[in-house]
């Protein structure tokens, strides 16, 4: 639920942009753009390419000539071919040039191997690489958010215990803890109407009574 309390906090500034797009027809994303890509700063490659199976991910992204050697050192190890010596992609500037190619070459590549194995090669040789998790995996399978604690149990007063998102920060002195879900509808009325505004157990029951509450 927190994603789409994010989306609903932000989807009412997109009213004018929603009613041109669809009244008449108008696109306010420029066509050439490709959000995947790093234009500022330039990096490539720079993208999410699928990966053997279903579904399956991985994002790599190449901040310099450094990581572009050692991320086609592992394909040309894996594929036994000569890409780290391909002209088109001996520097950023050239790379960027020749985009699409090298994401087709990069993308023939990742579909051969498994997301997490793909990852594991280029981290180990300095190149920024994450494969893209589905929920189970994020949240019962990566030892990273467990060993965090990310996603604690609290109970929820209709629901039971539920597992939540946590907060990605641990303070030494005021670190956080989560144990209760947020309450019901009413659940506090008798708290709130008692303990801070003074009205007797009698008189709640006769606000009830009277429908009021």
């Amino acid at each position: 639920w927190v994603d789409m309390s994010c989306t609903d906090a932000g989807a009412h500034m997109l009213g004018p942009m929603s009613l041109e797009h669809t009244a008449n027809g108008r696109v306010f994303r420029s066509p050439d753009l490709h959000t995947n890509h790093s234009d500022s700063p330039a990096m490539a490659p720079h993208n999410i390419y699928a990966c053997k199976g279903d579904d399956e991910w991985v994002a790599v992204a190449c901040r310099h000539d450094e990581d572009w050697q050692a991320l086609a050192t592992v394909v040309d190890t894996t594929l036994n071919s000569n890409m780290r010596a391909d002209p088109r992609f001996t520097t950023t500037a050239l790379r960027k040039a020749n985009e699409t190619a090298l994401d087709l070459t990069l993308a023939a590549w990742c579909t051969t191997g498994d997301k997490f194995e793909i990852a594991a090669a280029l981290i180990a040789v300095g190149v920024p690489a994450s494969a893209v998790q589905k929920p189970n995996e994020r949240i019962d399978n990566d030892p990273a958010t467990s060993t965090w604690g990310l996603w604690p149990t609290v109970h929820h007063g209709l629901m039971g215990d539920v597992r939540v998102d946590g907060l990605p920060a641990h303070l030494s002195k005021t670190n956080w803890s989560m144990t209760r879900g947020g309450p019901c509808l009413s659940a506090d009325t008798e708290t709130v109407l008692g303990r801070i505004l003074g009205y007797t157990p009698q008189q709640v029951a006769a606000l009830r009574e009277e429908g009021v509450l």
